[in-house]
Formats: C-alpha cells, structure tokens, sequence
C-alpha cells in the first residue's frame, strides 16, 4: 500500500487545510489497514474484532494504531506529524501494547512514509509511544 493523492482522497479525515489518515497496524497477522475515514480507530478496531466496543480492552493489545498528519497550503500537500499507539482505543478503552509490537507499527508507518512521494516536513526518525 502506498500513500498517493486516490489514496489520502479515500481515507482522509476531512476536507480542512489539515487532516491525517489513520491505520490500524496488526501485529498478530504483521498486516496494516486503513481505517476508514467515517470510524476512530476504536469502531474500527470493533468491527475487525467482531466485538462490541465495550469489550476491546483485552481483545485489541495487538492492534496498533497510527496516524499520519498532513497541511495542504498553496496546493502543496505535506506530511507534517505522525502518532503511533495513541488513539480512541488507548484514550476510551485502556488497550495497552508492548513496547515491541508498537516499535513493529512504528516501523510500518516509517515505510508507508518513505514511499509516499509527498514532501516531509519533520524528522520521522524521532517518536513518542504508549506501551505497557
């Protein structure tokens, strides 16, 4: 999966100047899917799971979300953050990952960054994570 101009047109946030395409990555099945871009990452989560969203708590610690950010200005589209672990199945339900797996979803979003033919606007080497 690559991100090009179809794809942030499918799965974007919004239609604002600043926006950002979510992923959930699965480290069980060591597979990334996007989230669509009318769930937060704790529906979506539920709907792979096959559960209600109340019970995700010790169902999920293996879906790891991240979310790339992006501002367009004079036409340029730019990437210009990335949050990985962090999202409304942390914040809402208390998921908790280990170190690894979120160090595995960090990796995936460094790849899908790379080969997107976007201009970078920060340094991706550098990152802040949850873990158990």
């Amino acid at each position: 999966m690559q991100i090009t101009k179809e794809f942030l047109r499918e799965y974007k946030t919004s239609e604002l100047k600043q926006f950002a395409i979510s992923f959930i990555y699965d480290a069980k099945n060591k597979r990334t899917l996007p989230v669509p871009r009318d769930k937060c990452h704790a529906e979506y989560v539920a709907t792979i799971l096959g559960v209600e969203e109340e019970s995700l708590d010790g169902n999920a610690h293996h879906l790891i979300p991240f979310s790339i950010g992006f501002s367009r200005k004079e036409g340029k589209l730019k990437l210009v953050g990335l949050l990985v672990g962090l999202s409304s199945l942390e914040n809402e339900h208390d998921v908790k990952h280990s170190r690894q797996d979120v160090l595995k979803a960090l990796k995936q979003a460094h790849r899908y960054i790379s080969q997107s033919n976007l201009e970078k606007t920060i340094d991706y080497r550098e990152a802040h994570f949850t873990n158990k």
